[in-house]
């Protein structure tokens, strides 16, 4: 089990890597600069990011569930402990940092990327019935980095965010969130299923546009590392205290939490646990990025965070991983 899951997120970025590299070389060839990136980028904020959480819903929550309630108020309850736990404790960190750099950090330690390697990684590793825990992830996900993410972006030395409250709650993300939460009452209240051919007129276009997420965001991050010092990237210390808080401190505090409730509130089913655990303990998610890039950040130092988090999550994730399916057998 344990090389088996080394091997599933070896592949995972090993995928991610490629994509990466394809739009390193595009920006050094001249075909995709990274004035080009900065577009797409704007591109992927307003039109893409809507379009992928409105399909989220479509795509995980049509055709019905198997899931208690239980469950899903379980699964609910522990993204929620998540973020509670991960916000204030990335406030603890990089105190003495620059501001500019500072929001960075603390972005790429409390979002991961529970997306594009978290999704997948959970459907090999559970199966169908983890992908429905997963897409509660993702929407918890959303909410949070689109309303405290974008207010933290904002910050100043003082703590607090220079940026009207309107852009905090109207954004790409909430705007998705006020599409989709439709979308899922119909799902969900009336039972009609999306994922019908009758419904393709509709559902077929958001589809499509939400497919370019991951590969147009990994073209932009290679672009972005093309502009940058990468033989740095492993010289900064502070690349190693986001990973070691994001891959392996937020992780584990979440499974202590859920082994407290196991014990002594509740029985924690297994596909519950290992769904939580591998939507938990993804690198920083590749939104850092694309919110230093709107945001204008350091775009540079965002790229150079989420790669090194992302290559040494090829060691971290498979080891909690069998941490977990030890104590929570499938």
């Amino acid at each position: 089990m344990f090389w088996n899951n080394l091997l599933g997120v070896a592949k995972l970025v090993a995928i991610l890597y490629l994509m990466v590299a394809v739009g390193f070389l595009a920006d050094k060839i001249g075909k995709f600069t990274h004035k080009a990136a900065k577009l797409a980028t704007g591109l992927l904020f307003y039109i893409v990011t809507p379009c992928v959480i409105v399909n989220s819903f479509i795509a995980n929550f049509s055709g019905g569930s198997s899931v208690s309630l239980k469950e899903f108020g379980l699964a609910l309850f522990f993204f929620a402990v998540t973020y509670a736990i991960a916000i204030p404790l990335s406030k603890l960190l990089f105190r003495k940092t620059p501001i500019e750099a500072r929001v960075i950090y603390r972005h790429a330690v409390v979002y991961g990327n529970c997306g594009y390697i978290g999704l997948p990684l959970v459907q090999a590793v559970v199966g169908e019935k983890g992908v429905f825990y997963t897409a509660i992830a993702i929407t918890v996900f959303n909410i949070i980095t689109f309303t405290q993410g974008v207010y933290q972006m904002h910050e100043g030395e003082d703590g607090k965010a220079n940026i009207h409250l309107s852009k905090v709650l109207i954004n790409p993300g909430t705007l998705g969130l006020i599409l989709g939460i439709p979308v899922l009452l119909l799902i969900l209240v009336f039972h009609i299923d999306l994922t019908e051919p009758a419904w393709e007129i509709i559902t077929k276009p958001i589809a499509y546009i939400g497919s370019m997420n991951t590969p147009l965001a990994m073209l932009c991050l290679g672009t972005y590392l093309a502009n940058t010092d990468i033989k740095n990237t492993f010289k900064d210390k502070n690349n190693y205290i986001v990973a070691f808080f994001r891959l392996i401190i937020i992780p584990l505090s979440l499974f202590a939490i859920i082994l407290l409730v196991n014990r002594f509130v509740s029985a924690v089913p297994a596909v519950v646990a290992v769904s939580l655990m591998v939507s938990a303990c993804p690198p920083s998610a590749n939104n850092t990025v694309l919110f230093a890039a709107n945001f204008n950040k350091d775009v540079g130092l965002a790229s150079t965070t989420v790669a090194s988090s992302t290559f040494l999550s090829i060691i971290t994730m498979p080891v909690i991983l069998a941490l977990v399916q030890q104590v929570f057998p499938l």
